[in-house]
């Protein structure tokens, strides 16, 4: 890798980067270990943010590898990763660890409609929102028609 390749590349020490794939095969890294700089980053570098922004930067919480990072899991916080020094038993794999930290589950559609709710409401904060009723009485497996409408404060205030 060249600094042509990255403009942090002359500064950054982080053990774990997007461009160079013998560190994303073998490396490991610990909370207190920097993260990549660069803005187009694959989730994994994200989701290492995440992890410093949630449980701190806190070398005991263990070691994680690229793909205990690109595991969809939630990050809580009494998430840790792999002990390194565990000599009591056989070490744990990076399988083990996946298997043990469950995958995120997928939201709900209500939980996404409130989420898109909310983002539009952020970026159009002079405008209310109007969401229609769900067709179909409420019962089983009903169709729902989500079409939001967006009206300037004054415009509702109007009508």
């Amino acid at each position: 890798m060249t600094a042509r390749d990255c403009p942090h590349f002359q500064v950054c020490s982080a053990p774990l980067c997007p461009m160079d794939a013998l560190s994303m095969q073998d490396g490991f890294w610990f909370p207190n270990d920097p993260v990549c700089r660069r803005t187009d980053v694959p989730n994994w570098v994200k989701r290492q943010r995440s992890i410093v922004r949630r449980i701190g930067q806190n070398a005991e919480r263990g070691a994680f590898t690229v793909t205990m990072l690109s595991h969809p899991s939630v990050i809580g916080k009494k998430y840790s990763g792999l002990d390194l020094e565990r000599t009591d038993l056989a070490p744990e794999t990076e399988a083990e660890w996946c298997m043990r930290h469950p995958s995120r589950k997928p939201l709900s559609e209500l939980r996404l409609q409130n989420l898109k709710q909310t983002r539009i409401l952020r970026l159009a904060p002079d405008f209310s929102l109007e969401v229609p009723e769900r067709i179909g009485g409420g019962t089983g497996n009903t169709t729902s028609v989500v079409s939001i409408v967006l009206r300037s404060k004054n415009e509702a205030e109007s009508t």
